[in-house]
């Protein structure tokens, strides 16, 4: 992927995060280039999802590691583009400064914390204008048995 898009974004370069999730054995497959790692909350506790690699595009044969975490019932994970941390309010502090803050009051469901978490964003943000694009998923994992 990095090859392809090399020779097609000149002077350009992206950030991803790719992940594969087997519901059946609860593991997430991921590579990471360049991107913010997404939040793992576990019981409380919130981790990063920590992978390596460099921006995609920029040069040829890049390599990318992966990496897998088994999930428990009840993770939540929150995925986000660099718009989210970057944001700043009017003295310029940006949100990922207040980011695990702010996720420790996120409600249990997905949709109440990315609701939460982009309600926190514009009150942080106030009159200020986004200078990039933002992007927030989030995914929960499953209390029933697996295959069940």
């Amino acid at each position: 992927m990095n090859n392809s898009l090399l020779e097609r974004i000149h002077l350009y370069f992206i950030t991803a995060f790719y992940a594969i999730y087997n519901s059946q054995t609860r593991i997430l497959r991921y590579a990471a280039g360049a991107h913010p790692p997404p939040f793992l909350l576990r019981k409380g506790i919130i981790s990063e999802i920590s992978g390596s690699g460099g921006l995609i595009g920029v040069f040829p044969d890049a390599q990318y590691s992966e990496n897998e975490i088994t999930l428990e019932p009840g993770d939540r994970i929150i995925i986000y583009t660099d718009g989210l941390i970057e944001a700043v309010d009017d003295k310029k502090i940006p949100f990922g400064n207040k980011l695990s803050e702010v996720l420790q009051k996120c409600g249990s469901s997905v949709n109440d914390s990315i609701e939460y978490l982009y309600a926190e964003l514009i009150k942080h943000r106030g009159a200020e204008k986004f200078d990039d694009d933002v992007c927030i998923l989030g995914m929960k994992i499953s209390e029933e048995t697996p295959g069940g």
